[in-house]
């Protein structure tokens, strides 16, 4: 029965921020202008899981729209007070539930977005960075030994994606972290 074992809900998102603009002022420290506009983030969100009967597999995606009038013009160089951090993103997951054993992976996706201005210098004016879109492959098993015993082994990054940082323009490369893949191996007991 598909019906049954659909789900999907939908959600709007509808934010307005508001700042308000008074300079700080403290001495020996230079002033800091804060914003004094209105801004507007959209977002809208949808999730989907299905259960496949009673074969314990299933499938699920979500997946988040951002969109709104706080972009970050890299060609403007006039101070601006963007909001940081807004991209769009989305999860895939297979999974299977089963007799005590528990199997998900897991693809996160996450699009370029806006990390902040000023690049350290301690200026709101100097060049912005960002960071590259990313997308990261995790795995888990849990299994159920007894009631109160759980052995797990969990792998994060497997597919040891790099993240990276850019400023004004692509090509102005600032930054790369790369972690690895991460391996967690353990038992949990419960009581």
């Amino acid at each position: 029965d598909l019906d049954a074992n659909l789900t999907s809900p939908a959600i709007m998102i509808d934010r307005d921020q508001e700042h308000w603009m008074r300079p700080a002022r403290a001495l020996p420290f230079p002033e800091h202008p804060r914003v004094e506009t209105f801004r507007s983030v959209d977002g809208f969100e949808v999730a989907v899981q299905h259960i496949f009967g009673e074969t314990g597999f299933g499938l699920g995606v979500n997946a988040t729209f951002v969109d709104g009038d706080v972009e970050f013009d890299s060609e403007n160089l006039e101070q601006q007070a963007p909001l940081t951090g807004l991209s769009d993103s989305a999860n895939f997951q297979a999974f299977y539930e089963k007799d005590g054993l528990s199997v998900k992976v897991t693809y996160a996706w996450r699009d370029a977005y806006l990390i902040g201005v000023g690049q350290a210098q301690g200026s709101s004016d100097a060049p912005p960075q960002y960071a590259r879109e990313f997308g990261q492959l995790d795995m888990s098993v849990n299994y159920d030994v007894t009631e109160n015993v759980t052995v797990f082994f969990e792998g994060l990054n497997l597919n040891n994606e790099t993240e990276q940082g850019y400023g004004r323009y692509e090509e102005q490369f600032l930054f790369a972290r790369q972690y690895g893949p991460r391996y967690t191996l353990g038992a949990r007991y419960t009581f």
